[in-house]
Order: C-alpha cells, then sequence, then structure tokens
C-alpha cells in the first residue's frame, strides 16, 4: 500500500507542475523493480551486508583416514586444516527464487605423468544434510531460497563440504555447477 501511495503522489506532482508552470515539463521516475544480485565463494562465513570474501584458494587438504588419504573441504573426518568452502549472496529483489549446487559427474584425473588414463575418484559434496555423491551425481543441494515477502534484501552464506573417497596419487578436478530457479 505504502509503494501505491508513493507512486501515485509521484504522478501527481507532474501534473499539478505542468498546470502551474508555463511552457515546461517535469519527469520523475521511481524504479521500484530496481534489483541486485551478489554470489560468490569464500574460505569463511559472510556475516555482514558488504562481503568480505577471504582470497586465499580454497582447496582440498589430503587428511589420512582408516581407509587412507581423502581430499577433504571442511569441518568433517578430522580435518584440521581450517580449509572451509562458503557459497555467499548478497540480494535485493522483489522476485522469488532458489539456488542450487550440483556436480557433474566424479573428479577426473587431470595430469597424466602415470600413464593412468580416464581415473575417476569420486567424491561428495554436502549442503547441511542434503549430500550429492557417486551415487546420485545428477542430484542437487539447496544453497538459498529467496522470498520476498520475508524481505526485499538478504545477506548471508553457506557452507559446503566436500570429501573424496581414498586417493591415488594424482591430479584430479571436477565442476560444482550452481543453478538459479525461478519460483
Amino acid at each position: 500500500m505504502k509503494k501505491l501511495v508513493l507512486v501515485l503522489f509521484l504522478f501527481l506532482i507532474p501534473i499539478s507542475s505542468y498546470y502551474c508552470a508555463d511552457n515546461s515539463s517535469l519527469y520523475l521516475s521511481l524504479d521500484l523493480g530496481e534489483e541486485s544480485y551478489t554470489f560468490g565463494l569464500s574460505s569463511n562465513p559472510i556475516t555482514s551486508v558488504t562481503p568480505q570474501p577471504t582470497d586465499t584458494q580454497v582447496k582440498l587438504e589430503p587428511v589420512n583416514t582408516d581407509n587412507g588419504y581423502i581430499g577433504v573441504i571442511g569441518n568433517v573426518y578430522g580435518n584440521t586444516n581450517n580449509n572451509e568452502l562458503h557459497f555467499y549472496w548478497n540480494i535485493a529483489s522483489p522476485k522469488s527464487f532458489s539456488v542450487y549446487v550440483g556436480v557433474d559427474g566424479p573428479l577426473n584425473r587431470t595430469n597424466w605423468s602415470t600413464g593412468q588414463e580416464n581415473q575417476e575418484l569420486d567424491w561428495t559434496v554436502s549442503v547441511d544434510e542434503q549430500v550429492i555423491n557417486k551415487d546420485n551425481y545428477n542430484n542437487k543441494c539447496l544453497l538459498y531460497t529467496h522470498n520476498p515477502e520475508n524481505g526485499r534484501n538478504a545477506y548471508s552464506s553457506k557452507e559446503i563440504i566436500i570429501y573424496t573417497e581414498p586417493v591415488d596419487y594424482g591430479i584430479y578436478g571436477g565442476n560444482l555447477i550452481f543453478t538459479i530457479q525461478e519460483g
């Protein structure tokens, strides 16, 4: 209701100005639909409206388990490396949408110095209680849902935890895929 009254008031200003001034016009514009979206990745949680992401490279660190070494990001499997990965947002929007993270399959070996081609490494990506792994690489984990009824502006972050199966020597690469879905 407040927006409607403000818009009507702004339309009355140009009309009354036109009748009070000779051969002059006044143009006012009010864009109530202006939107702003900032998304990113950081190695620290974001807790303020002005994100201060850490510039430190976030990488999987080796952690020795009973089954051998696994690669880890986050507080899981006794990881003492303090490496974290956070997806953050700072949004001003009148639209409803959700943001998801997914993967495109297992990690693939990116160096071939050992002569082993097409070697894959299974990994697990989790957000809260949601999990993506070798049994469901097509799944997506919900990171954030924006509902303008709860407020047009929002900022925060969500931790993403990643770990691999026991690792053979090599360099592996894979893709995290972020998807925005309206509604």
